[in-house]
């Protein structure tokens, strides 16, 4: 199974027929450095910062994202297997490979609790490597992989689960700013780099 059928697989629940959107452009790069939970009013609200997304880097902004009806929250760390790994010298890299996959093969799945994972943010903030959501029927799930490493977590990667009703966006700023912007705002940063 490829990383990739490895975190679909672990969308458990997902409404029927939905297509996933990729939320890589926008923050893909990014830091999530805060996330605060409201158990009252059953929202939870991300902050998080893309450097190369900000024109103005004197008066930096976060970006927001924020479920509302929170339904669920989870956050699963793939941590290191406590052996050694043990590469002998002179072998192929074909069996270099294989030797990887089987240590890779021990590493545990943990789940982390939801207040542990928020209070970590403060020293280790997620360093996002992807994100997708997918909605169908007033029902929202956002994924989003990335590394902790800091003072409590040693570069482990985490996926993070949230499901809610709706998925919103908005800027530090005070800008007029949707999701749909964020996505188009990444889309435009990534062309114009590649075209350079």
């Amino acid at each position: 199974m490829s990383e990739k059928e490895a975190q679909k697989a672990d969308w458990i629940y997902l409404p029927e027929d939905v297509q996933e959107i990729s939320l890589w452009s926008c923050l893909h790069d990014g830091e999530l450095i805060s996330c605060r939970s409201n158990l009252l009013e059953r929202f939870v609200t991300l902050e998080i910062q893309v450097e190369h997304l900000v024109k103005d880097k004197e008066n930096p902004i976060s970006f927001f994202l924020k479920l509302e009806e929170v339904t669920s929250v989870r956050a699963l760390g793939n941590f290191r297997w406590v052996g050694k790994f043990e590469k002998p010298e002179n072998i192929s890299r074909e069996e270099e490979v294989k030797l990887v996959k089987e240590y890779w093969a021990k590493w545990r799945a943990e789940s982390v609790s939801w207040a542990e994972f928020e209070t970590s943010l403060a020293t280790d903030p997620l360093q996002i490597r992807d994100a997708s959501y997918v909605s169908k029927n007033d029902e929202t799930t956002l994924r989003l992989g990335g590394f902790l490493d800091g003072e409590k977590f040693d570069d482990i990667y985490f996926d993070v689960f949230l499901r809610g009703k709706t998925l919103t966006a908005s800027r530090s700023d005070g800008a007029d700013f949707s999701l749909e912007q964020f996505i188009d705002l990444g889309k435009e940063y990534w062309n114009s780099f590649g075209n350079k």
